[in-house]
């Protein structure tokens, strides 16, 4: 064989050999790099709208960088023949994996979506009087007949809140209007449409970082607390929150009034028994350099791969 040859093959080996490092090693650095953010995002109550934005780009880090591989998936997919193994994992293997998550991904969205569909289905209009406060609120309101504790966003594009029957007899009047004040934020903010994307791109990988999702759901709800307790009693508030957690099952594409996951922490920052935990200093700058550097990954395994192209030959 000729050493130009040689020299070649050596170099695509070495090309398609990072490609598969790559492929493996950036979504796992992506995945400590999100942790890291989620641990100081987790140290702080999240009182502030930056700190949701925070959130937000953390549960959509995974996602995003494992997308930005699909250049290397598919310059890989047409390389040329090398070693036999080496071009079946290189060729096939990673465009296998690649569209294997997304389209897993992409079914159980689907499953998601339909299961908020349905629940729609079943809804029926409210009484007028509750039309009435929902109309002046400016939300779209539905009544589940059912007596479990229900009160949630539902509709990626058009927010529509669902309560249940139960939810309406056990609170008062002024409970109602509180609760319906903290589900008109989640509205206001589109928080069904974020959820939507963000719980797709959380685990748009094969290394998912469950507790950034997680963590937007928590900076969320202190958000919608934040914006509901400026025209309503925090107390009322914290007594709808009690009421409607008694028994709920979350859902990723549903933004409900009450999560039994952060439901104490709630409360006691509503009724002033315990201060709002802060941020250590400097706690913004670590996240932002930590989601930075997650976001540039795909970046870097690119130019390693040209760098060792280029020394390889």
């Amino acid at each position: 064989m000729s050493s130009w040859l040689r020299s070649d093959i050596n170099a695509m080996a070495a090309g398609q050999g990072m490609d598969l490092l790559t492929f493996v090693l950036v979504p796992l650095a992506a995945a400590m790099l999100v942790r890291t953010a989620v641990y100081f995002l987790g140290a702080a109550v999240p009182v502030s709208r930056v700190q949701v934005w925070f959130a937000r780009a953390a549960a959509a880090m995974p996602g995003i960088v494992f997308l930005g591989l699909g250049p290397t998936v598919f310059r890989s997919a047409h390389a040329r023949p090398g070693p036999m193994l080496l071009c079946i994992l290189h060729c096939y293997g990673l465009f296998a994996v690649f569209a294997g998550v997304l389209l897993s991904r992409m079914f159980a969205f689907g499953r998601q979506f339909a299961s908020c569909q349905r629940l729609l289905e079943i809804t029926e209009a409210p009484s007028e009087r509750n039309a009435k406060l929902a109309t002046e609120l400016g939300i779209r309101l539905r009544v589940l007949p059912s007596q479990f504790s229900v009160c949630v966003v539902t509709g990626i594009w058009k927010p529509v809140v669902v309560i249940s029957r139960g939810t309406l007899e056990s609170l008062s009047w002024e409970e109602l209007r509180a609760a319906l004040m903290h589900e008109r934020a989640h509205c206001r903010g589109r928080e069904t449409c974020w959820a939507a994307g963000l719980w797709f791109l959380s685990g748009a990988t094969f290394a998912p970082v469950r507790s950034a999702f997680d963590a937007y759901k928590r900076a969320s709800e202190f958000a919608a607390d934040g914006e509901a307790i400026r025209e309503v009693c925090s107390v009322t508030l914290a007594s709808a929150l009690v009421a409607v957690a008694r028994s709920r099952r979350d859902r990723p594409l549903l933004a409900g009034l009450a999560s039994r996951e952060n439901l104490r922490e709630r409360v006691a920052l509503l009724v002033g028994a315990e201060d709002p935990k802060k941020a250590c200093r400097g706690a913004g700058v670590l996240i932002s350099v930590a989601l930075a550097a997650a976001a540039t990954l795909p970046l870097v395994g690119g130019i390693a791969r040209n760098f060792v192209h280029v020394f390889c030959r």
